[in-house]
């Protein structure tokens, strides 16, 4: 009479079979998360009306100086323009000291020669000024490039007060020949568009110039109405060049709020990949390797295994009468079982060595590197230890069936179906311990090239 068949044996892929597929796995849902890394508060609650005015005020005083991390990269920025017009400028100022000499000083010099004259010296000394400043520039960007932000916006504040000073002397030695206020027009918009200033730094700048316009044209200019002309135009141009700036600060905010989200949505993107990417190599309850990442690496241990000559051996393990504990106590303590099962096989193997799930009941670890005899021993050590698992409520032991197979590293070419090999003679030995009763380990014999 046949013997009616055993269920755990049915279960078991038979040897020779084709590698099953890995099941599809769904990646869990994500919960509680905050657009763009901010946390979501309710709506409704209330708020304390100090808390608002003191919200306010924050408000305020970040709009007029600025959050600290846009002014961090605002004033590198305004370094490394500043860097590239000095090495403009000096050559420019130069170029200004050649075109404007007046020639040899008359017995009664006129004021064009005059003007002329005081016109290069403000040149060469701006010429000079330049050189100077470009090279402390040089010098701090190149040797202190994360240097102390205070030193860094003095210089950018001495900078540009420079730049305005020096419009402010061309402007009012012009009023000796002409009523032109062109190079202070120049000097405003240039450093309105030029750099980022802050508001509160823009309003700094733009004031000390205007009040120094309008008391340069009460020194240099002599016709009342020119002088009066002049200053009325002065204080529109600094004002315009001011809310240039306020406006080009506002824009440069919105870019790094931009920036800022963009980045967050990056990020949020790639941790949303890293996740499917274990998703696609991870089985889902136990976190050890599904079947296709775990032949993947089967592979390539067992070809480094055959170019160096190292054996390499396969536990293959399967948890006897696993479908009357579902049946007894139902899925999620089985589910329970499987993930104590996964914890004791990953911590009772080396780092080097790998473990993943089959499916259902059945899991499987790979030891490079590793002979038979020594594969045995470790899954003898952990046939015990899954025997002295305890996993409430279930009280039954917990045991395990053992199928060890090893590939020697032949001095011979590498087996084109190496795993395969592998993987049936663990199988056949894991059939074998089955059938002469569970919970033991049975080893299969070497797998030898043809």
């Amino acid at each position: 009479m046949k013997p009616s068949p055993d269920p755990d044996l049915q279960r078991l892929p038979s040897a020779g079979q084709p590698w099953p597929e890995s099941p599809t796995v769904r990646e869990p849902a994500d919960s509680d998360w905050a657009r763009h890394g901010h946390l979501v508060t309710d709506p409704g609650e209330p708020t304390d009306p100090a808390e608002g005015t003191a919200s306010w005020r924050v408000a305020v005083w970040s709009w007029w100086t600025g959050p600290r991390a846009a002014v961090v990269r605002a004033v590198d920025d305004n370094l490394q323009r500043l860097a590239g017009t000095y090495a403009l400028l000096v050559p420019l100022t130069l170029a200004h000291v050649l075109l404007l000499q007046p020639g040899a000083a008359p017995a009664t010099p006129p004021p064009e020669w005059l003007w002329k004259q005081q016109l290069v010296s403000a040149h060469a000394a701006m010429a000079v000024l330049s050189a100077v400043l470009g090279i402390g520039l040089w010098l701090l960007l190149r040797y202190l490039p994360g240097g102390n932000l205070n030193v860094k916006r003095v210089f950018e504040l001495l900078a540009c007060a420079t730049g305005l000073g020096f419009a402010l002397l061309v402007v009012a030695i012009d009023q000796r020949v002409t009523p032109n206020i062109t190079p202070f027009l120049v000097a405003c918009l240039l450093a309105a568009t030029l750099l980022r200033l802050r508001p509160g730094m823009g309003l700094l700048l733009y004031g000390v110039a205007g009040a120094g316009f309008w008391w340069g044209m009460e020194l240099s200019q002599a016709n009342p109405q020119l002088r009066l002309s002049n200053q009325v135009n002065g204080l529109t141009v600094v004002s315009i060049g001011w809310l240039v700036s306020v406006s080009l600060w506002q824009q440069r905010l919105k870019v790094d709020r931009l920036l800022a989200e963009l980045r967050s949505s990056r990020d949020h993107l790639q941790q949303q990949q890293r996740r499917l990417r274990q998703l696609a190599v991870r089985d889902a309850l136990t976190r050890t390797w599904n079947r296709s990442e775990f032949r993947r690496l089967a592979e390539r241990e067992l070809a480094l295994g055959q170019r160096h000559l190292h054996d390499t051996s396969l536990i293959l393990l399967d948890l006897d009468r696993f479908k009357h504990i579902n049946d007894a106590w139902g899925h999620p303590v089985g589910d329970a079982v499987l993930v104590a099962a996964a914890e004791v096989l990953r911590e009772g193997v080396r780092g080097s060595d790998e473990v993943g799930r089959l499916g259902g009941e059945e899991f499987v670890v790979l030891l490079p590197q590793t002979s038979l005899d020594a594969a045995q021993a470790l899954a003898e050590r952990l046939r015990q230890q899954l025997e002295a698992l305890q996993c409430p409520p279930v009280d039954v032991a917990i045991t395990a069936s053992f199928g060890v197979a090893c590939l020697p590293g032949w001095p011979r070419l590498p087996l084109a179906d190496a795993f395969e090999r592998l993987y049936s003679a663990a199988d056949s030995a894991l059939y074998g311990a089955k059938r002469k009763g569970r919970n033991q380990v049975e080893v299969a014999a070497p797998v030898v090239p043809n």
